[in-house]
């Protein structure tokens, strides 16, 4: 496992070239060794994503930890790119996007208990309310409060 971002021979061979000769030939490199990934996937009938994920679920903490660099180099390089928020994007898919986000929201039993912990003002209660756009059914904690 690497503490820092190690570059692949696609990466180092091409840094002196022109960006359109080098997108070129990191394309075709990309795609070579894509191929043979599908070859060997369809050997063993198993999914990239599948062993990856069954790797890091069952294996070793060494195992587990290649594999969690090997996903994040993946998306280092992709929100290098393309920038963070449009990476993400272009990357997952808008399931896994939404399961995400969501688990990142707080809840909002959370936001009620504050309210009430910090005796806030309705008007910045109502900001924080705006701001963090909590849907229509919790117009009833708002007029309770």
């Amino acid at each position: 496992m690497h503490s820092t971002v190690v570059q692949s021979r696609i990466e180092r061979s091409v840094q002196i070239w022109d960006p359109r000769t080098r997108n070129s030939w990191c394309l075709k490199k990309s795609r070579e060794v894509n191929a043979a990934l599908e070859d060997v996937s369809e050997k063993y009938h198993e999914s990239i994503a599948s062993v990856l994920g069954n790797t890091f679920l069952c294996g070793t903490s060494e195992e587990r930890g290649k594999v969690r660099y090997t996903i994040s180099e993946v998306i280092d390089l992709v929100m290098e790119s393309k920038g963070t928020k449009k990476g993400l994007k272009q990357l997952l898919s808008p399931e896994t996007q939404a399961r995400i986000f969501e688990s990142m929201r707080v809840p909002d039993w959370v936001l009620l208990y504050f309210k009430l912990q910090t005796r806030l003002p309705d008007l910045a209660w109502q900001t924080l309310l705006n701001i963090r756009k909590l849907p229509s059914h919790n117009v009833v904690f708002r007029k309770v409060l």
